[in-house]
């Protein structure tokens, strides 16, 4: 079995365990239905945004999703100190979901540069201040 077959079987197994038809992946991940048909059958694997767009929507890491290694459930919450970075940060909270507490992530948006430096669980306590 290939790399992108097994990717195929879990997320096939995954969307099905959520009760999700492929129609309804597609438009919560926002691509078409007929991409996930193929990521589903081995002929895709999907960009680093796409899976994890689909890795949020199934509750489950990116890292499980392409390779299968165990990992927990994760959902993160980004914290702002300001509303203009809450307005950058919109689009980017679902393909967030792959990373850990502590990764960081550089985003570039009209040329500004905003760094997130901390990216916590949903339910921890805030964000330490500096």
């Amino acid at each position: 079995m290939t790399v992108s077959e097994a990717l195929g079987d879990r997320l096939r197994q995954l969307r099905k365990e959520a009760g999700l038809t492929q129609d309804r992946l597609a438009r919560r991940a926002h691509v078409n239905d007929s991409y996930i048909s193929l990521i589903e059958t081995g002929r895709r694997v999907p960009s680093p945004e796409v899976t994890a767009a689909l890795a949020a929507e199934l509750g489950c890491t990116a890292e499980y999703l392409l390779y299968g290694k165990a990992g927990i459930p994760v959902q993160y919450s980004v914290e702002t100190r300001n509303a203009s970075s809450r307005r950058l940060l919109r689009p980017l909270k679902r393909p967030l979901a792959g990373f850990r507490p502590g990764d960081k992530v550089e985003y570039r948006q009209s040329g500004a540069l905003l760094m997130i430096t901390y990216i916590r669980r949903v339910g921890e306590s805030a964000v330490p201040r500096q």
